[in-house]
């Protein structure tokens, strides 16, 4: 589950930080109210491209960080997958993903503080994580892990939840 997203310098956000609560959670918001930045900041930590564009008018870099815990079913799947990777973390409950994106275009991202390739960070979030939103799907290949839903229709939530699947 995303516990939480801090963000910063990203669009036309200074400066964010959400926690989030194990449940349901929607959030709403009138046309422009920034739900679409919030995607697009969760879509790079996944490891989705980036461009200069994403970065704050006026700052050198954009930052996006999310912490997520994780199940404790799918703790030695993922553990095995980032000791793979040699992206293991401190907590064995939880994963910290964080992509920084430069005024000049070129961006970086981080499993658990240690550099790593984009493929990477997209490789080991499939291992516990379902996202959709727009046009992009990471689909969870461990059923039994954490389920996050975005939608951009009609009344646009996220729903955060754990799968029993």
């Amino acid at each position: 589950m995303l516990q939480e997203l801090r963000i910063k310098d990203f669009a036309i956000i200074d400066e964010l930080t959400l926690s989030f609560d194990a449940g349901f959670l929607v959030i709403t918001g009138e046309t422009g109210a920034g739900k679409s930045i919030l995607v697009d900041a969760v879509s790079l930590l996944l490891g989705e491209r980036s461009d200069a564009t994403f970065v704050r008018g006026g700052a050198d870099r954009a930052v996006i960080e999310g912490v997520f815990s994780i199940l404790p079913q799918a703790q030695d799947a993922v553990k095995a997958l980032l000791e793979t990777e040699g992206l293991e973390g401190d907590a064995p409950d939880e994963v910290v993903l964080m992509r920084e994106v430069r005024a000049n275009g070129r961006s970086q991202a981080r499993v658990n503080g240690l550099m790593c390739s984009l493929g990477s960070t997209a490789k080991s979030a499939e291992c516990w994580l379902i996202f959709t939103g727009r046009a992009n799907i990471f689909r969870c290949s461990n059923r039994r892990s954490i389920s996050i839903c975005w939608t951009a229709t009609p009344g646009w939530r996220m729903i955060a939840r754990r799968s029993g699947r």
